[in-house]
């Protein structure tokens, strides 16, 4: 039976050892009702889970903050990097159509249409994530799913066939049924379409934007005539 806050002060003396036995009462301190913990909190008690409180409470807003600014970064840098991307369209010009969107492979036709249901009501990024999750454990894998954008024609002997219809490709053995969801494009239309290419040649320009800067600011002289005394 629990006790309640009237027990004895010779508990008290048990209190701080938590989860043992106290030798004088003989009752294992795990089993006192919190009310009685309570009851017996001295102002040191108090003050020490004030100044917790305190101190966590500023650690926790000093990590909301810290992420803030982190989150505010990376959106200040997508965003610099998408209107890169469409002040240099021209340099991102496409030979071969491609896919962009994700492939779904199901390991029952059963499955099919329910998985594809779910998939076309999700965003494109939330569908990998929310099937994966959905359909798939430690010990069943019912779906497969691959994101990205492939080009006509490329590597990738699946997107080939299931997207373009071209080429063969023999299913694996445990999704033979797949659909796609997503949309085929002559050109790229977003930033994320060629991220890798876009953030590669973005960094070529901040470097080539930031030496001249520096050439500009610092600019060099040579003295010739000091050279021709050195030969």
């Amino acid at each position: 039976m629990k006790l309640m806050a009237k027990l004895s002060c010779n508990v008290h003396s048990c209190i701080y050892n938590f989860g043992t036995t106290c030798s004088k009462s003989k009752i294992k301190i795990a089993d006192l009702d919190t009310s009685c913990l309570s009851y017996h909190k001295t102002k040191k008690d108090v003050f020490e889970k004030q100044k917790y409180d305190s101190e966590f409470a500023s650690m926790e807003g000093n990590a909301n903050q810290y992420v803030s600014i982190e989150c505010d970064e990376m959106r200040c840098k997508y965003n610099k990097l998408e209107k890169f991307f469409k002040s240099h369209k021209k340099d991102f010009r496409w030979e071969q159509p491609r896919f962009s969107g994700v492939l779904v492979g199901c390991h029952e036709e059963s499955l099919v249409k329910e998985v594809k249901k779910l998939a076309k009501s999700l965003p494109i990024d939330s569908i990998a994530p929310v099937l994966l999750r959905t359909y798939n454990n430690d010990s069943t894998y019912n779906v497969r799913v691959d994101k990205g954008v492939f080009f006509k024609g490329g590597s990738n002997p699946m997107v080939n066939k299931v997207v373009f219809n071209e080429g063969d490709w023999t299913p694996n053995g445990h999704y033979p049924y797949f659909f796609y969801v997503g949309k085929i494009q002559k050109q790229p239309k977003t930033v994320d379409d060629v991220r890798g290419q876009a953030t590669a040649k973005y960094q070529d320009y901040l470097e080539a934007t930031w030496v001249a800067a520096l050439k500009e600011k610092y600019p060099v002289k040579i003295y010739q005539e000091v050279i021709d005394t050195l030969k």
